[in-house]
């Protein structure tokens, strides 16, 4: 597993910066589950973009927006 962020996680970004080669992406952050995104994101992605504050009207497509809407309350 690995955060939905890529190339441009926080955390990657700061590994490399100390070392890491990129090759080597790391396994063992600190991953949390977004169910509204059905993805893994880091702590410091899901901070950082502030996942955790979104709400349905954050979303685009109006039948995604409505499901988040309606299975999470947000």
């Amino acid at each position: 597993m690995q955060c939905n962020s890529g190339a441009a996680c926080i955390s990657l970004d700061k590994a490399i910066e100390k070392g890491l080669d990129p090759k080597d992406r790391p396994t063992d952050l600190d991953l949390v589950w977004v169910p509204w995104l059905e993805k893994w994101s880091c702590i410091e992605c899901f901070e950082t973009f502030r996942q955790g504050e979104m709400t349905h009207e954050d979303f685009d497509d109006p039948v995604w927006r409505e499901w988040v809407k309606n299975e999470f309350g947000i």
